[in-house]
């Protein structure tokens, strides 16, 4: 940075200004630069919008490295620390109870924001609020003060909205990372998985920097570029780009300041396997993870009638559930909300739904409710929570 700027921000302002003074004597130019975000500890840089004349003078400018597209982001269970023998056992200690649970630790989680009455964000059992942290509790819509405490210790938004989470997603993802310890026998989903839920580090602080599902690059480095500066331990980042190099990976040019800062980096692997070449944030710095397989799988079974086969899957309802007979009736990818309403009337409808599937199938099936008797969906996903929909409004 030239010594004459006083911050980063000056510096980029003034870049951009005079890119509009070049544009502006241009005959019939339209001079229309936009300052978006200016970066100070992710990466040396800025965001912006510019007409292509712009980016080309802007190119020319001293100073000017590298540029990337403004990329829309992407989002990416259970007993985990058991599965994987991190929990002590008769003769063998294990690492989860030797880190005290990640006691005292900050972690930045990048997501779609959080909803704060969530009892996995209850402070009950935790320290204060470190005085090394140096964020901050935004405040907006359902959201306010009281929102955080020494658990939810800090929130922003980067993204027009508010800091709740309205998808699920972040909720999800923060609480399976550091949700402190829920008790209680009701703890359970409609019977699956009682006992105490708690997250991989229950004892650790969190602040949620929301990033909605569509957002774009310039919004994410701008959430990583504030947890730099607020002071986070660890980073924890469920989201990523599709088919994005290396060298244009908004996660990978960001994550970089954020390891030389000696701030670890947790990424998720993406959701677009098993073929070759799929993984989000296959980036060496960080640490990259991926589910492969765990010990426990939420089961349910359909009984055919008339003595016929019993057929095994999945399914998050364990409630009790009987119909008389009901015939089946195949309706290909249930792609049609109408087609479903006017053969699957009264019937068990079964769809073969992939990625390739046009629509949303769920929502159609969803829609019909209260026509179909039930729903089999024939899916090659690995991922069983395909039709799970969140309501966190």
């Amino acid at each position: 940075m030239p010594k004459v700027f006083p911050t980063p921000f000056h510096w980029h302002l003034a870049t951009l200004s005079s890119l509009e003074a070049s544009q502006s004597q241009t005959a019939g130019a339209h001079a229309s630069a936009k300052l978006i975000y200016s970066y100070s500890h992710a990466i040396d840089g800025f965001s912006c919008a510019l007409t292509v004349a712009e980016f080309q003078a802007l190119q020319k400018s001293p100073g000017y490295v590298h540029s990337i597209k403004d990329l829309p982001v992407k989002y990416d269970t259970t007993h985990s620390p058991k599965f994987l023998g991190l929990v002590s056992t008769p003769g063998r200690s294990g690492a989860w109870e030797a880190s005290n649970y990640g006691e005292g630790v900050i972690i930045g989680v990048v997501d779609s924001g959080v909803w704060p009455e969530s009892r996995s964000f209850d402070d009950h059992g935790m320290d204060p609020v470190p005085p090394r942290w140096k964020g901050e509790c935004e405040t907006g819509t359902q959201f306010n003060a009281s929102s955080c405490n020494n658990k939810l210790i800090g929130a922003r938004v980067f993204t027009r909205g508010r800091v709740r989470d309205e998808e699920g997603h972040g909720t999800h993802t923060a609480s399976t990372a550091e949700g402190n310890f829920v008790e209680g026998e009701e703890e359970s989903f409609f019977g699956y998985a009682p006992g105490t839920v708690k997250g991989v580090a229950p004892k650790a602080h969190v602040a949620m920097y929301k990033v909605d599902n569509g957002s774009f690059t310039s919004d994410y480095i701008a959430a990583i570029d504030w947890a730099l500066r607020d002071g986070v331990d660890v980073l924890s980042l469920s989201l990523g780009f599709d088919d994005c190099a290396l060298y244009d990976d908004a996660v990978a040019l960001a994550t970089f300041a954020a390891v030389d800062r000696n701030v670890f980096v947790a990424t998720s692997a993406g959701n677009r396997g098993p073929m070759h070449g799929k993984i989000h944030n296959g980036i060496p710095w960080v640490l990259t993870v991926a589910a492969g397989t765990i010990g426990r799988e939420l089961g349910a079974e359909v009984k055919l009638a008339g003595g016929g086969a019993s057929v095994f899957g999945r399914s998050i309802y364990l409630g009790s559930y009987s119909t008389a007979e009901a015939p089946i009736v195949f309706l290909a990818d249930c792609s049609s909300a109408t087609e479903i309403r006017r053969r699957g009337a009264g019937r068990v409808v079964v769809c073969h739904v992939d990625k390739h599937t046009p629509g949303d199938p769920f929502a159609n099936l969803q829609k019909n409710s209260g026509v179909i008797v039930g729903a089999i969906i024939i899916s090659p996903s690995i991922i069983p929570d395909a039709a799970l929909y969140f309501t966190f409004r």
